[in-house]
């Protein structure tokens, strides 16, 4: 095998190894995301747990004052039920007796219409035994002497005829009085004969509505229980998951402290892949990179070149071509920002990143950055105006902003004569691409501007 075969081998398997410790670094990225995200709903549900438990416990405590202000109401609502029940029965007993007053006033009534006619007929004989003492004292009077006698017994007769009489007056003037009286009485039973039906049938659907009340205070009471008992299966639940979440929490929780010296150890992969995929390149391996490593080298100096003219016509200070007072772009998302030799590179730069597009069908951008990161202009494929959803934002418009990961740092402050880099390519919306990033420093005057960046795909 030959040395170039041998280099060549040497740094594919460099780019290869390259390849999987940045898809590692990925994954770890992708791990300690969801790790980090799981400790965040573990907090929160451990958070919720804690609410769960006292308001489990408030609810028991509340639950049993219910259930005792429930017992206390149920014996309130029974003992006012056996309270309307006995009233009922009084009642029904009073309207008893009062029907029975009303007939046995009925009675009196009939019997004092026969003293009625009794008196009449009294008054009738004392009427006539008046007339018969009168005709037997005429006749006593015809009789002369001899009747003398009879005289006597004649106005005897007439004495009791008036007694007699004035005492039917009298026993007349009292029947009508109690009559009257029994009349009144009657009509004053019947009324209140009336006002007792009422009262009892009132009486009745008080205590139908109270037999309710009492039914829905037993099914409340049990009810309550039923909450109680299981507020209390919630609660040992609830103690036996705690210690469990607990667990599962601090072992989370370890991983994430874990997850920095992981991740330094893996960074400290990354660059040694890096380095040895920069050495075996510049050993002379990698044959199939060194044409577009040549011409991102070409090309960075070809933008060098143009800045300096540039300055040189006056179109720009060194000082503003140097700014690094980032202004950001309102309502930008992803943000934007503006340099002042933004619009200089506007007007500089396509002629020379637009052309590299062309060199390989790989090669997915070809944009220069400042030793900020800062890439003010980007393709015209990656350089549409802003819209309102991010993640269309952060795929298609990515001028003007910084990209000072590792990779855009890289490039933009190595003064080698390239670099070789591997990383994943955020496209936005959790998508990645894995790509190769070679590039070669910009330099205006002597100075160290940034570097062109020329990423292509695996």
């Amino acid at each position: 095998m030959s040395q170039s075969s041998r280099l060549d081998r040497m740094a594919q398997g460099a780019v290869q190894l390259s390849y999987d410790i940045v898809e590692t670094a990925g994954l770890l990225d992708t791990v300690e995301g969801l790790t980090r995200a799981q400790v965040q709903e573990l907090d929160r549900s451990r958070t919720a747990a804690r609410a769960v438990s006292q308001a489990s416990q408030d609810m028991t405590a509340a639950s049993d004052r219910a259930s005792q202000a429930l017992v206390g109401v149920t014996e309130a609502v029974h003992d006012a039920t056996n309270r309307v029940q006995r009233t009922l029965e009084t009642s029904g007993a009073v309207l008893n007796w009062v029907a029975g007053t009303a007939q046995r006033m009925e009675k009196v009534s009939t019997i004092i219409g026969k003293v009625r006619q009794n008196n009449t007929q009294i008054t009738e004989i004392s009427r006539e035994v008046n007339m018969l003492s009168v005709n037997a004292r005429i006749e006593a009077v015809r009789a002369g002497q001899s009747g003398q006698g009879f005289i006597v017994v004649a106005d005897a007769i007439k004495v009791l005829s008036q007694q007699t009489s004035v005492a039917a007056e009298t026993i007349g003037e009292t029947v009508r009085d109690l009559a009257t009286e029994l009349d009144e009485l009657t009509a004053e039973a019947v009324e209140v004969s009336d006002q007792a039906r009422h009262t009892i049938s009132a009486l009745a659907e008080a205590e139908a509505a109270m037999a309710r009340m009492a039914e829905q205070s037993d099914c409340a009471q049990t009810a309550a229980k039923d909450i109680a008992r299981q507020l209390e299966t919630v609660r040992l639940a609830l103690n036996d998951f705690a210690p469990a979440l607990r667990a599962l929490f601090g072992s989370v929780t370890q991983q994430i402290e874990e997850m920095p010296a992981i991740r330094k150890r893996i960074n400290g992969l990354v660059s040694l892949g890096e380095d040895l995929v920069q050495l075996s390149v510049e050993a002379g391996g990698a044959a199939g990179d060194t044409p577009l490593i040549e011409a991102v080298q070409a090309r960075a100096t070809e933008l060098g070149q143009l800045l300096d003219s540039a300055i040189d016509r006056g179109d720009i200070s060194i000082t503003d071509l140097f700014d690094e007072n980032y202004q950001p772009v309102r309502g930008s998302d992803p943000p934007q920002v503006m340099a002042r030799f933004t619009q200089l590179t506007d007007r500089l730069f396509p002629a020379v990143q637009e052309p590299a597009l062309e060199l390989d069908p790989r090669i997915v951008f070809c944009a220069a950055v400042d030793r900020n990161g800062y890439l003010p202009t980007h393709n015209r494929k990656f350089s549409a105006p802003q819209g309102s959803d991010p993640v269309w934002n952060a795929a298609n418009s990515r001028n003007r902003r910084i990209f000072d990961d590792r990779v855009g740092l890289g490039a933009g402050r190595s003064t080698a004569s390239f670099l070789m880099q591997v990383y994943r390519r955020d496209m936005g919306g959790g998508v990645f691409a894995m790509m190769k990033d070679v590039s070669a420093p910009i330099r205006v005057k002597g100075r160290h501007w940034g570097g062109l960046r020329l990423a292509y795909r695996f």
